[in-house]
């Protein structure tokens, strides 16, 4: 095993690690619900508020198309339910 850095590079190494295993956690939870980690991301995005299309692309960085896509998918899969703004 190696041996642990101090200081501030120590730190930088410690987060890098600790979001390596945040994400081989996630990758293996949504896995194991039959969703990609794209469609887990959405999900874990709208749990907390309804988002209409643009905002919800913003929030999670996507491009209208790829977007549309990702909400596609996973309203085939009864996931989600678009609905029209009042």
């Amino acid at each position: 095993m190696s041996k642990p850095i101090d200081g501030p590079i120590g730190a930088v190494a410690a987060l890098v690690r600790s979001t390596y295993m945040v994400n081989v956690v996630y990758a293996d939870s949504v896995r194991d619900y039959g969703i990609t980690q794209q469609q887990g991301q959405l999900l874990c995005v709208l749990m907390a508020q309804p988002y209409g299309m643009s905002e919800l692309g913003a929030v999670l960085s996507l491009a209208k198309s790829s977007l549309t896509g990702l909400v596609d998918r996973t309203e085939r899969n009864a996931l989600v339910q678009r609905r029209p703004r009042p």
